[in-house]
């Protein structure tokens, strides 16, 4: 019935269409609406590429923001006569790190930039920080200075064309493109077939040839990473970026990269959807298709290492990339926040034999970490290696399936969307990158499974999602939701019912027990599992984030003794009374959260977690393509009734949960599940019909989705998550127990060797990098710590370089601490650990002595 109603909207549109488009002076209004929404995109293009810079001058006294508030404003842009055409290219909440403002204060620069405008207007921020947001700057001055008459601040800033202009001229030039086509394609529908064919070979022979040369350069690397490890380099990968200046050019633009794959599968998508429509040539784009399928097979795998392998590089070779998630790894290579407490949980593990308190709340994750970091020597570069390569396998993988079902376009939108998501995660140590990669492993599973019903696909996926939804808590929901789904399309057939039935209880139970030996293995007292969702309940229950129990009730819960379990029960009661006695709070939360998700998700699609929409993509055209290739699925029925049921649990599941925890980060809380988003989104760009789709994948031979293959995988995990972290606490394979015996004077404390620090060394500007250890350009150090942000909690303190910042694994509280270290701390591999004096600091702690402990004095603490 949908389908009968499409295609009678469509007649009646080709109808109202006709007489207009055939008229020569609407065709010319179009081509000029076409001319004039494409040199407003071009601008905006050529802003980004080369930005323009304008300078304001301001003379004191500045105004305070607000009553009460020390942070002093101005507002920019407002005298310029084009001001409603070009805003200044200031923070958003979208894209908080995309200022490059400059301002100086008497001539003295003012910095930090990007500071939290909660700590600029309480006093707290360092004097001289600031934020650059929209059209307007929030600032405190240097402490050297007072605000008077006489002191005025100059800001530098980049212009850009104000977004409504650019969201018109998308959809100017979208609609002036498509309606005529729409009109050439009326005029003479084969030529306008032929065109498209003309096209469509065209852009495959393309497609294919590049497919060549990016597999060559992907040898290449690999090759050149094999040349600096054996030339010592200690993170080989990011050696090319020093021997070939040119890349870390292209590493700048990384973000972008997978925008630009979107936009051309979205183009050859539309290009195989026009030259289809005439049976002559639909066979040619079919087969053109399959060539670039079976290439993408054959070659995929290295190309999608490489790329993943050189995201990480990029940010370990100290380019200064304001998508990266800096304040979660401070240039990928020191953990930070969350990420130092997932860090340190393994080594206090290894030590103790218990985790700390992060690691016990999500016990799989904290696990399945342990066991990488034993496979790595627990060297964290090598496990972020080898995590980066695991997903990008994952990924792979992931692409291949949804090409084989739905085509080469689908399977291209899954791969970029997929970038877009996790290349933030990369190089982190939280738990989303764990997540992400179970998830991936878990998606050509699920195609089979909509593809041919296998009972056994099912399983295997919704075995592989349980496990990921396990290591990052977020859609819960979709456990229930997918286990529901099995069981309503095993048929009508008995023994059907009973073996879904059978699967989605024994999956179930596998992650509960598992999860729970876990728990009991090497949890601590301290931490339960899922213990911090106490906060998030306690918050909904007021109509407030998480944060904000803590605050209601700090008298309550100061003293409380118990550790954090203690801590959950007294927040789950105070969340239940307030439901009882107020219910309105609750259901105000929950549907404000369902709307911050439907807001979002556009958002989470094409930006991820802390990304942009570069320049050159057209979003809102590309949401468009998107909605009408849901619209073709519609009519041509190429969606089975128990696929379309699957996406609608799934999406109840998803704003189920998204009531719960979206106010509470829930962009990131939900990672785990994007996978499967992108696999909708995916199937929009669809060029298959639905017999050829499910025949290749009947036919297809992939050991990969096998069921043998899934059963080790899931039986690996099982045991090594296990296993490892206990052997390598009974072997004691970080020397800590002999640590233990080392005298120390007051005020030292004890460090394990450089070799399980994870940081690098700051370097002068003049300086060569340098082999043996990872190092960075002082001047790139100083941007990445500015668009991390995290001088907004603590300063560093930090002599002339050369220094080191690192996060020190030791015997101290939590298993270790980010310290400001000497270049010898870094170098010096053959101690055995360090004695360490602080100088100051409490968050970054900078050392005024190392002494380094020998061999020698390790075998007597023995």
């Amino acid at each position: 019935m949908i389908g009968v109603w499409i295609e009678r909207g469509m007649a009646s549109v080709d109808r109202m269409l006709v007489p207009k488009i055939a008229g020569r002076g609407v065709g010319v209004a179009l081509w000029i609406a076409l001319g004039l929404s494409m040199s407003v995109l071009a601008l905006q293009l050529f802003l980004a590429v080369l930005p323009q810079e304008r300078s304001e001058r301001f003379e004191g006294p500045f105004a305070s923001e607000h009553p009460g508030s020390r942070a002093l404003v101005v507002h920019l842009n407002r005298e310029s006569p084009v001001r409603f055409f070009f805003v200044s290219r200031g923070d958003t909440s979208s894209h908080p790190y995309r200022s490059g403002a400059q301002i100086t204060a008497n001539g003295l620069p003012l910095g930090p930039s990007h500071t939290i405008h909660e700590s600029i207007r309480s006093g707290t921020a360092t004097s001289g920080s600031f934020s650059h947001w929209n059209d307007y700057v929030l600032f405190t001055l240097p402490a050297e200075l007072s605000d008077e008459a006489e002191i005025a601040i100059e800001v530098a800033y980049e212009l850009a064309v104000h977004k409504v202009w650019v969201e018109a001229a998308q959809i100017l030039a979208f609609v002036s493109i498509a309606l005529l086509g729409l009109g050439y394609s009326i005029r003479s529908k084969s030529l306008f077939n032929s065109w498209a064919d003309f096209a469509h070979e065209w852009i495959m022979r393309s497609a294919i040839a590049f497919g060549a040369f990016l597999f060559l350069l992907a040898s290449l690397y690999f090759l050149c990473i094999t040349v600096a490890w054996n030339d010592g380099w200690a993170l080989p990968t990011t050696a090319v970026f020093f021997k070939v200046p040119l890349l870390r050019t292209l590493a700048e633009a990384d973000p972008a990269i997978p925008h630009a794959l979107l936009l051309f599968a979205m183009v050859g998508a539309i290009l195989s959807w026009s030259a289809s429509g005439n049976p002559d040539t639909a066979t040619n784009v079919s087969a053109r298709e399959n060539k670039l399928t079976a290439q993408f097979s054959r070659a995929g795998l290295p190309i999608v290492l490489a790329w993943f392998l050189f995201s990480v590089a990029g940010t370990w070779a100290g380019i200064p990339r304001a998508a990266d998630l800096s304040a979660n790894a401070i240039a990928g290579l020191v953990p930070f926040s969350d990420a130092n407490g997932h860090f340190t949980q393994t080594f206090e593990q290894v030590m103790t034999g218990n985790w700390n308190t992060f690691g016990s709340r999500r016990p799989l994750a904290a696990a399945l970490r342990g066991a990488g970091m034993f496979a790595s020597g627990y060297s964290n570069s090598t496990f972020i290696l080898l995590q980066t390569m695991a997903i990008a396998a994952a990924a792979f993988f992931a692409t291949r399936s949804v090409m084989a079902l739905r085509g080469p376009w689908a399977g291209l939108t899954f791969l970029a969307l997929t970038m877009v998501l996790v290349r933030a995660y990369l190089p982190t140590n939280l738990t989303e990158p764990l997540g992400i990669l179970l998830a991936l492993v878990s998606i050509p599973y699920f195609v089979r499974a909509v593809a041919v019903g296998s009972i056994a696909a099912k399983a295997t996926g919704f075995l592989f999602t349980s496990l990921a939804l396990t290591v990052r808590m977020g859609n819960m929901f979709a456990i229930p939701a997918i286990a529901l789904w099995i069981v309503l399309t095993s048929g009508s057939v008995w023994r059907n019912r009973l073996m879904s039935v059978a699967a989605t209880i024994g999956v179930i139970g596998l992650s509960v027990s598992l999860t729970t030996v876990l728990s009991i293995a090497f949890g601590s007292k301290s931490g339960e599992v899922g213990s911090n969702f106490s906060y998030t309940f306690c918050g909904l229950t007021h109509n407030a984030d998480w944060t904000a129990c803590e605050r209601i009730y700090a008298d309550e819960l100061q003293g409380l003794e118990g550790g954090e379990a203690a801590v959950a029960a007294a927040l789950y009661k105070f969340g239940l009374d307030k439901l009882i006695s107020d219910p309105l709070m609750l259901a105000t939360r929950l549907t404000t959260n369902v709307w911050s998700l439907v807001e979002a998700v556009p958002h989470i699609v094409l930006e991820g977690y802390t990304g942009t929409v570069p320049p050159f993509f057209p979003a809102i055209p590309w949401l468009i393509v998107v909605l009408v290739g849901f619209i073709r699925l519609a009519r041509a029925r190429l969606m089975s009734g128990h696929e379309v049921l699957f996406w609608v649990l799934f999406g109840v599941s998803m704003v189920a949960s998204a009531s719960v925890i979206f106010a509470d980060d829930g962009i990131r809380v939900l990672s785990a599940s994007y996978p499967l988003l992108f696999l909708l989104v995916s199937t929009a760009l669809n060029t298959r019909s639905a017999q050829t789709g499910a025949s290749v994948q009947r036919g297809t031979h992939n050991a990969y989705i096998s069921y043998g293959t899934a059963t080790f995988l899931a039986a690996s995990i099982a045991t090594s998550t296990i296993s490892l972290p206990w052997l390598a606490h009974k072997r004691d394979v970080l020397g800590a127990k002999w640590l233990e015996n080392i005298p120390l004077e007051t005020g030292q404390d004890l460090y394990l060797s450089s070799r399980y620090m994870t940081g690098f060394l700051v370097i002068p500007d003049d300086d060569a990098p340098r082999r043996d250890v990872a190092s960075i350009a002082y001047s790139d150090y100083r941007r990445i710590i500015e668009n991390s942000r995290v001088e907004s909690i603590e300063k560093i303190s930090a002599p002339p370089p050369p220094f080191g910042l690192v996060v020190a694994p030791g015997l101290v509280a939590n298993g270790g601490t980010l310290l400001v270290v000497p270049e010898n701390v870094m170098t010096n591999q053959e101690a055995k650990g360090w004695k360490i004096t602080y100088l100051e600091g409490s968050y970054f702690r900078r050392v005024e002595d190392a002494e380094s402990i020998s061999p020698q004095e390790m075998i007597s603490g023995r």
